[in-house]
């Protein structure tokens, strides 16, 4: 039988600090049980003044925060005045009640980090509150550096062990995939003034293996960054800086960088396997395990089903029917998710449909699955 990984198994929570505070009392409470039973430490509020003593104390990793609370002020360092300046940022996810352009824009305006509208892809809000806390874990991130040896570029790189980065130096180009093997590290700093080799040819020859076709490359160069822009983003490179670089400016431009790969190497896993939407498993993933157990049941005597739903197959609906229908599929995957027990799981196949594959081998214990599935539907508007 195919191996499905659970929630609490996708998520890194770590024992992650979440503050919640919502005005919609079943949200909050719905959102609390799923961070907790994902492994998130959880905190419930229906007060922000109350919930900014508490972070005052114990910090939490990431807070989410209903737009009823914070509509009226400028920015979100309003009511987190108690971070210290030089402290990195709580992350702060913003909840509102549709996600209607303005609202996207006032989040981002005001500072959050994260934007989610009711009805609340549970999955989704798991994934990306998890992508959060990781920024507040701190770790040394590593750094190569490929050199000639230049004193200048030493001279300026190494004041970056001061910003939690460790910083290693490769002056021999030739050993640079064996270097990179090595260390494995989370940037990799090319010197664009070397003369025995092309940094923007080493960063090509780097791309084409697909294990670091990932990883972020800068270039630093104390000539007129214009004369790498013609290959720059074929070559697929993160940052031309010119020195002299300020070691403020150059850390917030590493950390920037290694952030966001690993961002997208998170997002590249979810979404690999689940629907952005629901946050159920995609059609693909379906598919491929539909495959795979069958291929498994061949000359055995076996028994398992596949659960479908439809909500419509209507075509061209007008905007107003787009958004109810957009609110009922998450409501949908947000009822199986917690309904559908592995190692059966449920996923989207279409804009219409989707369906459960269940591996049990017992026709009443499919029976019961469906009960349960069609109760758990029943009341979904």
């Amino acid at each position: 039988m195919p191996e499905l990984e659970t929630e609490s198994q996708q998520q890194s929570p770590l024992q992650s600090r979440i503050y919640l505070t919502l005005a919609d009392k079943p949200l909050a409470q719905n959102l609390a049980n799923e961070c907790r039973h994902s492994g998130f430490k959880t905190r419930v509020f229906d007060n922000i003044d109350v919930m900014t003593r508490a972070a005052s104390m114990t910090p939490p990793d990431a807070i989410v925060i209903e737009s009823t609370f914070i509509d009226q002020i400028k920015h979100i360092s309003e009511v987190l005045h108690f971070q210290p300046s030089d402290s990195p940022p709580i992350p702060v996810i913003y909840v509102a009640a549709d996600d209607r352009l303005e609202n996207r824009l006032r989040a981002v305006n005001i500072g959050c980090q994260g934007f989610f509208s009711k009805p609340i892809n549970v999955g989704s809000f798991l994934n990306r509150v998890g992508q959060l806390c990781q920024r507040k874990r701190h770790r040394d991130e590593s750094i190569l550096v490929i050199s000639d040896g230049s004193p200048s570029i030493e001279q300026s790189l190494s004041p970056l062990a001061n910003h939690h980065f460790s910083v290693n130096f490769l002056n021999e180009a030739t050993s640079a995939f064996e270097a990179i093997t090595s260390y494995h590290p989370d940037l990799l700093i090319l010197n664009g003034d070397m003369t025995h080799v092309s940094a923007m040819d080493l960063a090509q020859i780097i791309r084409h293996e697909e294990q670091f076709f990932g990883m972020p490359i800068i270039i630093l160069t104390k000539r007129d960054k214009r004369l790498f822009d013609a290959q720059a983003s074929e070559v697929g490179i993160d940052a031309l800086i010119g020195l002299p670089v300020d070691e403020n400016d150059l850390s917030a431009i590493c950390k920037a960088r290694i952030q966001r790969a690993k961002n997208l190497r998170r997002e590249y896993q979810y979404l690999a396997k689940r629907d952005a939407l629901t946050g159920l498993y995609n059609r693909h993933y379906f598919h491929e395990k539909l495959a795979q157990t069958v291929s498994l049941s061949q000359g055995k005597s076996s028994c398992g089903a596949i659960i479908y739903i439809n909500i419509s197959n209507q075509e061209n609906d007008p905007d107003d029917l787009q958004i109810c229908r957009r609110s009922l599929s998450i409501e949908l995957g947000n009822r199986l998710r917690t309904s559908v027990t592995p190692p059966s799981f449920a996923a989207r196949i279409d804009d219409h449909s989707f369906a459960i594959l269940n591996y049990s081998t017992d026709e009443r214990e499919i029976d019961l699955q469906t009960e349960s599935v069609k109760n758990a539907l029943q009341n979904t508007e």
